[in-house]
């Protein structure tokens, strides 16, 4: 419900379809086959099991914008990652280094 309350998915929304198709894919399992058959031809419905997903979450912009690069946010105990461009980002050894340098002075 947040997702649905938040107006920079609706921007985004209206911009593009992708979004809105990509959740009906993970509530609607023919839907999510079709789009497997456009890579593989053969495969059927039978032939998929539910399971867990993954999810690779990108900061939202108030205004619909993706946020495209990492985005901090630094308070006087922590520094967290509030969107990495990347998922290996998240647990990269040289970016916790740029990160504690940049927010130590």
């Amino acid at each position: 419900m947040e997702t649905i309350k938040y107006p920079g998915f609706w921007k985004l929304a209206s911009r593009t379809k992708e979004g809105l198709e990509e959740m009906i894919r993970s509530y609607r399992k023919k839907q999510f086959v079709q789009n497997v058959q456009r890579f593989m031809p053969e495969i059927q419905e039978d032939n998929l099991i539910s399971g867990p997903t993954g999810v690779r979450a990108q900061a939202l912009r108030h205004d619909g914008k993706l946020v495209e690069d990492f985005y901090l946010l630094s308070t006087s105990s922590m520094t967290p990652v509030l969107n990495a461009p990347f998922p290996a980002a998240t647990a990269s050894i040289e970016i916790g280094r740029e990160i504690n340098t940049s927010f130590s002075k």
